[in-house]
């Protein structure tokens, strides 16, 4: 997750700070329609999805 909150600062005024306790990981499902599992917009939105909170 922190490779996202990297970029964002940018977008205003957003302070990233490091949480001084040890988190528990967290698990994230990615769940769509099955009429969209072809379609290649949605399929590069998944990716990137995946990309940013792998």
């Amino acid at each position: 997750m922190l490779a996202l909150s990297t970029g964002l600062p940018t977008l205003g005024r957003l302070i990233v700070e490091h949480v001084p306790a040890q988190m528990p990981a967290v698990k994230i499902s990615l769940i769509w329609h099955r009429q969209q599992h072809h379609d290649p917009a949605h399929a590069w939105l998944r990716e990137q999805l995946r990309g940013l909170l792998a």
